[in-house]
């Protein structure tokens, strides 16, 4: 009996193999079904015993798990290790459901004698797909040692390597539960994941025997791969080749590009709901995705007949809510799916994949478009700028020629670069470009102040805020990320008002002003660029006032907004009625205005800080 669940052991030819504490291999047995051992030893056994050791349990122990054994979910490849009841009332260990049992001829750790007998006993082994971020985005990865095909002439020949993490992908032109990956070519660039003898699968995972008759590991239905241009985990190089190959993200549905037009649609099998509001499973494979112009954010008004010709898209349990995707409850049960908070549906009127034929409908269904979200979110820097769902980004081919690409960049931080000017990127060199991609326009985007898209030397669309083109950085992983921050002292996360944060060696981090900050009280933009900015604790914060004027603001220079300047999330602006009757504007942060001091000359100086004045902090 062991207390602890088994574990993994990379053995030397049969790759990750499950073992039990002893380190003896474990194995299935193909007459179990789920949750049930049918391996079982002499009527008048002792529990947990047997006195019969040619009987099936004698010959193949079951893992027997002590009573003070838990059932325990492996957090980080999703499979859950369980106890299953056997008919003497004792508990067996059992993966994703099934029994596992010891072999009596194996005696060391590494001997896998009981692999294949009768063709009904085979090594137990963890399901090779697991989950974990690739681009910021949670997504089918491999799990350890993985056994994929290969095609050499005639001959296909199977091959275990060891690709944890890797990347998975799917392919367009495979139909549900067939692979047409099958030339030498095709392997030898997107070797197929191949499942052992007596694989288990859950969830969204599925087996599918393929005409070589070899199984192949699927997910939504859509046969999984690797790509052989990805050298080490993490990497999705694969990603949008020839507009056919996708990553395997847990999104329900990504944008796609077809006869020259780019539309949101899913992926492999899915769930929809038509009026009788029973969850059905469908291929909808590519199928377009529409939203109604009559909803509101996170609620559906498509009910009864109107349901018919727009079958809600559901979301299946387990599913969770993923980068610009949500789910929200649309009754009796069921989760939908939405998209930058609209509801999604099919049309009943497309037949085929890639269809459009319900976009424009009554004027107020539409097929989804790309189109560039940006907005304010707090993170370690303070609220700046980031990106929501796909966008187009300016990515290298990988022959140092650059092109508008779509990726999923929700939650990445974007930056400014202080050596552009107001509507011209000087970001053009080879390094700066492969270092710093442009997020570029798409064609349904509309700008409104403080954003402008403005036209590149090489004739693409960029973002801008207040005239500063927007930037992603190369060396951001994750949404998380802000590794970007400060790079040569020139590379800022974006904010819509010309403050950044800057950590001060004693009073920790701050916001300073950046190029692009007004002249106040007789001092120059250049004067005031880079230096520290406070809150003064006898304004009352939110009032919407200021309380520092006639000699306060010779000591104390607000720090002014202009008229085109607009208020943005918790940077917002005030109107100032100056000692001498002009109107100006101010800005402030979470309801607090800013301020400079005079005593400060250079970046790093926080000799205001004293009394009713402090540093203003993100």
């Amino acid at each position: 009996m062991q207390t602890g669940a088994p574990d993994t052991f990379a053995h030397s030819t049969q790759g990750s193999i499950l073992v039990a504490e002893s380190g003896l291999s474990l194995y299935f047995f193909a007459n179990d079904v789920e949750g049930q051992s049918a391996c079982l030893g002499a009527e008048d056994d002792p529990a947990g015993g047997t006195n019969d050791p040619e009987s099936c349990a004698g010959v193949w122990p079951p893992l027997l798990a002590a009573d003070s054994a838990q059932a325990l979910p492996d957090s980080q490849d999703m499979h859950q290790w369980q106890m299953v009841t056997r008919n003497d009332g004792t508990q067996q260990w059992a993966y994703l459901g099934y029994p596992v049992y010891l072999y009596s001829g194996d005696s060391a750790q590494g001997d896998i004698n009981g692999e294949g007998i009768n063709n009904v006993w085979h090594l137990a082994r963890p399901t090779p797909v697991k989950q974990a971020q690739v681009g910021g985005l949670s997504s089918q990865v491999a799990n350890g040692t993985v056994r994929t095909l290969s095609l050499s002439g005639d001959a296909l020949e199977t091959v275990r390597q060891e690709k944890d993490g890797f990347s998975l992908y799917l392919f367009d032109n495979d139909p549900i539960a067939t692979s047409t990956c099958t030339s030498e070519s095709c392997m030898g660039n997107w070797p197929p994941l191949i499942a052992d003898a007596q694989a288990k699968a859950e969830a969204e995972l599925t087996l599918e025997v393929q005409d070589n008759e070899f199984v192949q590991w699927s997910f939504r239905g859509k046969p999984l791969y690797l790509f052989s241009g990805d050298q080490q985990p993490g990497e999705a190089n694969g990603d949008g080749v020839a507009n056919l190959w996708h990553l395997a993200t847990l999104e329900p549905a990504i944008m796609r590009t077809q006869e020259d037009s780019t539309r949101l649609s899913a992926t492999g099998l899915v769930q929809i709901a038509t009026s009788d509001m029973t969850p059905t499973q469908m291929d909808k494979d590519q199928f377009t995705l529409y939203t109604f112009d009559n909803d509101e954010q996170l609620i559906s008004n498509c009910s009864g007949d109107c349901l018919d010709n727009w079958p809600a898209f559901l979301a299946k349990e387990g599913d969770e809510d993923i980068g610009a995707f949500s789910r929200f409850d649309r009754g009796e049960g069921l989760m939908q799916w939405a998209y930058q908070g609209m509801p999604l549906y099919f049309f009943a009127g497309d037949s085929q994949k890639g269809q459009a034929n319900g976009d424009g409908v009554g004027g107020v269904w539409h097929a989804v478009q790309p189109t560039t979200q940006i907005g304010e979110e707090d993170a370690t820097l303070g609220a700046t700028l980031t990106v929501q769902g796909t966008v187009s980004v300016l990515l290298n081919n990988g022959d140092d020629s650059f092109s508008a690409q779509l990726q999923d960049k929700s939650g990445f931080q974007l930056y400014t670069f202080d050596n552009d000017t107001e509507g011209t990127s000087l970001c053009t060199s080879l390094s700066c470009m492969n270092n710093w991609p442009a997020l570029l326009a798409q064609a349904g985007d509309q700008a409104t102040a403080p954003y402008s898209i403005f036209t590149r030397a090489d004739g693409l669309d960029q973002w801008a805020i207040n005239g500063k083109p927007l930037y992603f950085f190369a060396g951001d992983e994750s949404a998380a990320d802000t590794n970007g921050e400060a790079v040569g002292s020139v590379w800022w996360a974006a904010r819509p008002t010309p403050v950044r944060v800057r950590n001060h060696e004693a009073h920790g981090p701050g916001l300073v002003s950046t190029p692009g900050v007004l002249p106040s009280q007789g001092h120059s933009a250049d004067d005031l660029e880079g230096l520290s900015l406070y809150f003064f604790l006898e304004d009352t914060q939110g009032s919407g006032e200021s309380t520092c004027f006639t000699g306060c603001v010779n000591v104390w220079p607000p720090l002014y907004a202009s008229s085109s300047d607009q208020a943005f999330g918790e940077f917002e602006i005030i109107e100032r009625t100056e000692s001498g009757g002009e109107q100006t504007l101010q800005w402030t942060y979470k309801g607090w205005p800013l301020y400079f001091y005079i005593g400060d000359s250079q970046p790093g100086d926080v000799t205001g800080v004293y009394g009713t004045w402090v540093i203003a902090q993100p």
